[in-house]
This record gives structure tokens, C-alpha cells and sequence, in this order.
């Protein structure tokens, strides 16, 4: 048996500069205590191992709200079990773990292969704000709900335990004194094929004394502590390690992480009753102020993919509405479109040119909005319960592509194609707003980028409809208490019937986290 069963990822650099400016939007403080650790070797399983204390990752002390996203589509029953232990940490600490459908801070794993990413493991801290929004920061390799309950006591809680920045016990220097080096080197030389150096730098090294992580003495029945076996032990005695969050943990966590509640607050004191309190760290501001949620930091407002199909014009003139012709159909729309400070205009082709005298050639080719239409009507006259059929995926495919290669042209494609390279995994936020009626109604969700293989109202983007409106938004004030839904339905005279149950269903689900 392999001693340590859990293994804290090392970031890249990119990932620890990343990392870095984040942890200190999120709490000044880390400044003071940031340092640069030096990566160790690889391990045999769980990536690049590094047992040492890590420092400038804390989250600040006006409280921990991270959003989780399963990143494999478990159960909603795992699901619900997983945040349950993760939550056990906030039995005393300000702590919640929220399951979000988007894109969440912590973003969890089941994965066993390739061999350098399985097992367990979680990333320190702050240190998930620099990880790529397409990866974990955490690994819980061949859970299900059918995996023992003492599994997610002991693993689950300790995984989170990291995340929220608490280190391994086992490597106070007390712990480690009673290691014997030469029964550990030779130890993990046979069962995971370290060096001498590597045994030294990942087992041997304690951590240091000053970690503000650390209680003031050593906990052996930590849940951050795992088992020592005693065939690497001077004495031979094993060092048992915790099965759970036990009544020091949770002091500690309440310490770091303190309620607003003050009786709480004087209840947390860390260590035996007659100790004096160790030093907390500064107290933050109130919640409204004391830091911007994570993904906050993740996400800005120019992230939004902004297209506008504006007014048509004759390519004559120029002009929009220009002529008779042009006012009653317009030869082309300007499209207009915004992504992170870049605006670009492209023209969109509405109809094909009138045929020549001479020639009897159209003027410009035909579009491919005659089959866009054509598809529309046999889907609506389908849904309306007339006739014809709905098409098959083949057919749909060859629709979407239609659309998407008409909205997507030119300067408006190229913009696209950054926004879409820049998300890292992200799904896109983009916003389409068109002034022409006729257009507006086209179901352009059902666009499908063949590039990507994938239909952009589906996994990879956030699909939204605008509507043009000379009066801003009001701004939605916030408030405590319950989130109340009012979910209306529509359901016009002589028109399919809707699934207006199995859309409340939909909305159902997506709130299930927060209701549990």
C-alpha cells in the first residue's frame, strides 16, 4: 500500500502566475505570504507531486462560496452526496459548496486514466483560480453511489479539506521525525518507483513552522492526516490518520474562516480548551465587500459576443432604405458584432440580384436563405400539426450549417473564432439581436458549426435573443431570503400543444442543487 493516497497537483507556471493574480484579488493578504516552491518530479500516479506547505492561497476570512461543476454527468443522488460531505466542513466555518450548471470554481473528476491524472487529488486553495476552466481541480477516481460511505468520510472531506487550503497533516515536523528515511526510500523506491531525492523532497521534507495553516501542535487523527504504516516508522507503530473531519478540524476551519455569528466565533478556539488562541488573520470586511466571488474574476462584461443584424440596404446606394426596391427588399443587412473591445460591421446578402436584360443572369447569386426558409416552414407546418415531417439529423445538420454560415461571415466569422478560442473551455456567451422582423424569426439556434462539430445552442454556447429597446434594464437590487420562480407558459389557439410540463422539469433540475 502506497502511503499517501492523495497527491497535491503542481501547477505550471502559467498556471501559478495565473493562480497567483487571482489569489490576491481575492485576499490581499496573500501577498505577504506568497512564495515560490519549486516543482518536484513527477509521481507515479496523480501527476507532479509536491508535499510541502503552500503559502499565498488562502481564501479571506469573510467566508468561502465556491460554485462545483461534475465535469463527467454523474447522478443527481452522487452529485447530492458529494456536496453533501464537502459541506461538512460548514458545520462550524463560514463554508458552502454550491452545484452550478455552468462553469464552477471547483470543477470535479472521476477520471482513471491517463495514470497521471487518476486517483485523488485536489488542487490547494486559491490555486483553482488558475487552473483552465476545461480541467478538474479535483479527482475522485471510481466514485459512485455505490462506493462505501466510510470512502466519502474519509476522501471526499479530505479533497475538500484542500480546497478549501488546508495542507497534510502528516508532514508537520513532528509527524515526519518519526519516519525512518532509509525503510521510506526503500519503501517507495518498490511500490511507486521513486528516487532517493524524490522520497526526500516528497515525504521527508516537513513543512514549514510558519505555515498559517498550521494549529499549534500536530494532529495524527486529522482528516488532512492519512495513515503512516508502521513499516516505515521508527517504531514500527503506525500513525493512524483520520477517517473524518474530527472536533479540532472543524475549530480550526472556524478559526480561518470565521461566522459572522460572534458566539461562534468565541467557541472556535483552536486546539485543547486551557491553549490560548492562536493569531486569526485579519478580519475582513463585511460580505458585501470583502471579496469579488471567484468567478466574478473569471468572467468580465466584454466577454459577451454581441452580433446585431441592422437595417437593410441597397447596395446601389449604399443607403439604408434607399429607393423602393431597397425599402420594400432590401438587397443586403449590415451585421454588426462585438467581443472584448473589437467591433466589426460585415454585410449579410438577403436575396439574390434581379436578373441582367442582357444576360438573364441574376446581378448577385442566390443565398442560401431560400433553404433556410424552406426547413422553417416544414418544422413549423410539422409542429402545427398540418403535415410533413420533422428532419432527420442529417437534415438538420445540413440546416444549422445554412444558418451558422450565414450569420457567421467575413469579419463577424473571424470575431467568432477568437471569442470561441479565448473561452478555454468555457462555454461562449453570445447575444443576437436582429431589427429585421423577417430574420429575427429564423431559428438561429439551431446553427451548427461544422469546424466544431457541434450545434452552438447545446454545449457550447450560450445562446440568447435580444430585442431592441431605447429604455435600459432596472437594475435588480439584491436580497436575502428564498429565490421565488414565476415560470409562465403560452400556449397559442390551433397550435401544437407545448411540453410545458417537461420545460418546468428542465427548470426543476437546474435548481436542485440549491434546493438540497
Amino acid at each position: 500500500m502506497s502511503i499517501i493516497t492523495c497527491r497535491s497537483r503542481l501547477l505550471t507556471p502559467q498556471q501559478a502566475e495565473l493562480s497567483l493574480t487571482r489569489s490576491l484579488l481575492v485576499n490581499p493578504a496573500n501577498a505577504t505570504d506568497h512564495a515560490r516552491l519549486a516543482p518536484a518530479a513527477a509521481g507515479r500516479r496523480g501527476g507532479a507531486r509536491r508535499l510541502a506547505v503552500v503559502i499565498g492561497h488562502r481564501w479571506p476570512a469573510g467566508g468561502v462560496r465556491l460554485t462545483v461543476q461534475f465535469l463527467d454527468n454523474p447522478s443527481l443522488s452522487l452529485r447530492k452526496r458529494i456536496l453533501l460531505h464537502m459541506n461538512a466542513w460548514g458545520e462550524r466555518a463560514d463554508v458552502l459548496f454550491s452545484e452550478t450548471a455552468g462553469v464552477g470554481e471547483v470543477r470535479i473528476s472521476r477520471l482513471d486514466e491517463p495514470e497521471a491524472d487518476a486517483g485523488f487529488w485536489s488542487y490547494i486553495g486559491t490555486e483553482i483560480l488558475g487552473i483552465e476552466q476545461h480541467l478538474p481541480t479535483m479527482n475522485l477516481e471510481g466514485f459512485t453511489a455505490r462506493t462505501a460511505e466510510a470512502e466519502f468520510l474519509r476522501v471526499v472531506r479530505h479533497e475538500a479539506g484542500h480546497t478549501l487550503g488546508f495542507e497534510h497533516e502528516h508532514m508537520r515536523g513532528d509527524l515526519v521525525e518519526l519516519i525512518d528515511r532509509r525503510k521510506a526510500i526503500k519503501h517507495y523506491r518498490d511500490s511507486d518507483g521513486w528516487s532517493a531525492q524524490e522520497t526526500t523532497a516528497q515525504v521527508l521534507a516537513p513543512l514549514k513552522a510558519r505555515s498559517i495553516m498550521g494549529t499549534l501542535e500536530s494532529d495524527p487523527h486529522s482528516i488532512m492526516c492519512y495513515q503512516i504504516p508502521g513499516a516505515i516508522t521508527k517504531s514500527g507503530k503506525s500513525i493512524a490518520g483520520g477517517s473524518d473531519i474530527n472536533a479540532r478540524d472543524h475549530a480550526f476551519a472556524a478559526g480561518i474562516y470565521p461566522r459572522a455569528d460572534p458566539q461562534a466565533a468565541r467557541s472556535s478556539a483552536i486546539g485543547k480548551p486551557d491553549a490560548a488562541p492562536e493569531p486569526q488573520p485579519p478580519v475582513a470586511p463585511p460580505r458585501a465587500q470583502a471579496w469579488p466571488p471567484a468567478r466574478a474574476l473569471l468572467r468580465t462584461a466584454d466577454d459577451t459576443l454581441h452580433i446585431v443584424v441592422m437595417d437593410g440596404f441597397d447596395t446601389a446606394t449604399g443607403a439604408s432604405g434607399s429607393g423602393a426596391v431597397a425599402a420594400e427588399r432590401p438587397m443586403f443587412a449590415r451585421v454588426f458584432a462585438s467581443y472584448a473591445g473589437a467591433r466589426v460591421t460585415q454585410s449579410m446578402q438577403l436575396r439574390a440580384g434581379e436578373k441582367g436584360e442582357s444576360t438573364g443572369q441574376p446581378s448577385h447569386p442566390p443565398t442560401r436563405f431560400g433553404r433556410i426558409i424552406g426547413m422553417h416552414e416544414r418544422i413549423k407546418r410539422y409542429t402545427n400539426r398540418e403535415q410533413g415531417s420533422l428532419p432527420n439529423d442529417a437534415e438538420m445538420m445540413v440546416f444549422g450549417s445554412d444558418l451558422f454560415e450565414t450569420l457567421f461571415q467575413g469579419e463577424v466569422r473571424r470575431l467568432y473564432d477568437e471569442a470561441r478560442s479565448r473561452q478555454q473551455g468555457r462555454k461562449l456567451d453570445l447575444v443576437l439581436t436582429s431589427m429585421v422582423p423577417w430574420i429575427a424569426e429564423k431559428p438561429w439556434e439551431f446553427a451548427y458549426d461544422s469546424t466544431r462539430r457541434s450545434f452552438l445552442a447545446t454545449e457550447e454556447v450560450h445562446f440568447v435573443r435580444n430585442a431592441m429597446a431605447a429604455v435600459p434594464a432596472e437594475r435588480i437590487a439584491p436580497r436575502a431570503g428564498p429565490l421565488r420562480i414565476l415560470v409562465a407558459a403560452a400556449q397559442p389557439v390551433g397550435f401544437g400543444r407545448l411540453s410545458v410540463e417537461q420545460e418546468a422539469g428542465v427548470i426543476r433540475r437546474g435548481f436542485e442543487p440549491l434546493m438540497a
